[in-house]
């Protein structure tokens, strides 16, 4: 069996072109950042924007997730669900593969609630941070690092963190950091990482509201395709 194997990828790689990468991985292109709107046979729209950050190992990770909990209850929670008629809106911190989502699904909107995702980086910059919501979202970012969950969920995330490097050990640093957070610590990676920043945003709506949309904010999208 382990023969013809060898044999199979010999063959394989005589046949690949002369004059590659000499063995090493091929540089990948850099992710398109045009906006896109996929068209799907939904009456409401899901809106998602995402930034490149850093992943857990950067003293600035814990500070991102302490601020998508922070914004998820506080300005997102006021201005996308309670005035803007969404089911949801969030912010989410993916500490494992450095990016931030800014998002809202089962939402009536899509020109407000880009707007949406644009005021909250000024609340946060040029407001002042509530100290009890502040408080609250450390607590809740650290249950996000440690949540309750049954055996066999707490063992397959415990597989995917060791095989990421996120060990218990890394998770403890993590959260200490994560006590040591302050307002201005809010702001400064809201300022580094977000003011100015290039941003992927996609939003799956029907397609009368992405016509709208369109209409009212024209090359808010340049890719416009079905799902």
């Amino acid at each position: 069996m382990i023969q013809p194997l060898r044999e199979l990828l010999a063959g394989m790689v005589a046949a690949l072109p002369a004059g590659g990468a000499g063995g090493q991985p091929a540089p990948v292109a850099p992710l398109e950042l045009a906006p896109e709107a996929r068209v799907a046979p939904v009456p409401v729209a899901f809106n998602v924007r995402i930034f490149k950050t850093v992943r857990y190992t950067h003293q600035d990770s814990p500070v991102l997730l302490v601020l998508a909990n922070y914004l998820r209850d506080t300005f997102l929670h006021r201005e996308l669900r309670e005035k803007g008629g969404a089911y949801g809106g969030y912010a989410q911190a993916g500490v494992g593969n450095g990016t931030f989502y800014f998002g809202s699904y089962r939402d009536p909107n899509i020109v407000r609630t880009y707007d949406v995702f644009d005021q909250a980086v000024r609340w946060v910059t040029e407001g002042d941070i509530d100290a009890d919501a502040l408080t609250e979202a450390i607590l809740g970012a650290c249950g996000d690092v440690d949540p309750l969950e049954s055996p066999d969920i707490k063992g397959r995330r415990e597989a995917t963190n060791r095989s990421t490097g996120f060990t218990r050990e890394a998770r403890e640093r993590f959260k200490q950091r994560l006590l040591q957070v302050t307002a201005e610590d809010l702001k400064r990676v809201t300022r580094t990482y977000f003011l100015g920043a290039p941003a992927v945003q996609t939003t799956v709506a029907g397609a009368d509201l992405i016509e709208e949309a369109r209409k009212e904010r024209p090359g808010l999208f340049e890719v416009v395709a079905p799902v």
